[in-house]
């Protein structure tokens, strides 16, 4: 289907990135509430729960030649809630590595990648203010999706994973 005359490959790619981004991330954030004090966890949950449909009603402004200012400022909106979750999850990192080294490393990696994920969206959202764009859907699948979805989604499932083991054996997180 093509609602509103999107490409096909847009409505399928835009379907299954809102379940990573929409659904996955705002769940991964969960248990950072109870393991994090501080607000940064309830501001990162926050901003992914508001960006995601902000990033859609962008898109489709874009689409409906509104223009790409609220594109633009959506998918900058939604990088830094990225940017706020990848910090919760460094955190999380830092609270396991005393007690448990696979949780921690895929707690960095889940981090790094949707840093860097995010960063790819930003660029891809920032093809209206470019000369020649420098990243097109092909290349988004490959960097963003794939940073997204395996480095973060997978890294980040895995290490609540681990870190759930580590503290069902009786060890606890250090306090921050």
């Amino acid at each position: 289907i093509s609602p509103l005359g999107f490409d096909p490959t847009i409505v399928q790619l835009t379907a299954v990135h809102f379940h990573y981004a929409g659904a996955l991330l705002p769940l991964l954030l969960i248990p950072a509430l109870r393991e994090i004090p501080g607000p940064l966890p309830k501001l990162a949950l926050h901003a992914a729960l508001l960006g995601v449909p902000a990033v859609a009603a962008g898109i489709t402004a874009t689409k409906l030649n509104f223009g790409a200012t609220f594109e633009l400022a959506a998918s900058g909106f939604m990088t830094v809630a990225g940017c706020l979750a990848a910090t919760v999850f460094i955190r999380m990192a830092a609270r396991f590595a005393p007690i448990n080294r696979t949780a921690t490393l895929l707690f960095i990696l889940a981090s790094v990648s949707l840093a860097f994920g995010m960063g790819f969206a930003l660029l891809y959202a920032s093809r209206w203010l470019l000369a020649k764009p420098v990243i097109d859907i092909p290349m988004m699948r490959i960097t963003h999706g794939v940073l997204n979805s395996l480095g973060f989604s997978g890294c980040a499932l895995l290490a609540w994973g681990a870190a759930s083991r580590a503290t069902a054996n009786g060890s606890s997180p250090q306090s921050s």
